[in-house]
């Protein structure tokens, strides 16, 4: 896929399309999925909690036709990113939790994490925002043109 495809399916409006109206967020040590529908694309949603050592939580956006190749990577709680020396506002920086990956980053693509604690992308999140993953999901489903959010009560298990 092409950079301009990549950001297409990014910037794609997007439905849930799961049969009951409550996201489960997966606890510690667990995984599962949301289903997301587009005009022209089908999403999945990789909501992971799996860490091996320590505890993680990333939201993965994949299309379905291409799994193989994240879209965007949003990691709430996880290991600091050392990002690439570039022409970028974050080259060779390291970056912490939260921050974002995306597939269409000019040159880079997912090589370069951008943090999520200042404004950037039309997506932040505050401190107070970590101690509530299901406030995280919301605003990630929301940057990702996710519109019926409201359509759907999220919480932990």
């Amino acid at each position: 896929m092409d950079i301009a495809e990549i950001t297409k399916m990014i910037e794609a409006v997007k439905q849930i399309i799961e049969k009951n109206d409550y996201i489960d967020l997966p606890l510690f040590q667990n995984s599962s999925q949301l289903r997301l529908k587009g005009n022209n694309y089908n999403f999945i949603l990789d909501l992971n909690r799996k860490g091996h050592r320590r505890p993680k939580c990333t939201f993965l956006l994949r299309e379905k036709r291409n799994k193989e190749q994240p879209l965007v990577r949003v990691d709430i709680i996880g290991r600091p990113h050392q990002n690439p020396v570039g022409d970028f506002k974050w080259s060779n920086k390291v970056i912490p939790c939260p921050h974002l990956h995306r597939a269409d980053f000019p040159k880079y693509g997912t090589y370069v994490a951008v943090p999520l604690l200042e404004k950037n992308e039309n997506f932040q999140l505050s401190q107070n925002d970590l101690n509530n993953l299901c406030e995280c999901l919301k605003k990630t489903l929301k940057f990702l043109n996710v519109d019926n959010i409201n359509s759907y009560t999220r919480g932990a298990s």
